[in-house]
């Protein structure tokens, strides 16, 4: 069975020889459960943002995304989490990327 799931991930950082963080990601959106024929998240996701060929490494870029996503692809609920954890982690480099396992 094929998967493909948006990821959302830090880097790590350490300060003073101290690790504040090991990095870390999750999946927070299953590609899949996207209908084929959605333009509107197509031509974002893989015209504008390039996904489908390299990951979005840029902060302001990862936020725009998920402020795209926000409602019509992330519950409100998951998104105030994920709003957490970027206050958590945008100090460590956040990413985004596609995930595909067959």
């Amino acid at each position: 069975m094929k998967q493909a799931d948006l990821i959302l991930g830090c880097h790590g950082r350490e300060e003073h020889g101290i690790c504040l963080c090991g990095g870390t990601s999750s999946a927070i959106l299953d590609l899949l459960s996207v209908h084929p024929a959605d333009k509107k998240f197509h031509d974002y996701m893989y015209k504008l943002m390039r996904l489908d060929q390299r990951p979005i490494t840029d902060y302001n870029a990862v936020i725009s995304t998920l402020q795209f996503l926000r409602g019509a692809y992330l519950p409100d609920k998951q998104f105030e989490v994920i709003g957490e954890w970027l206050r958590f982690h945008k100090r460590c480099g956040i990413y985004m990327y596609r995930s595909t396992l067959d």
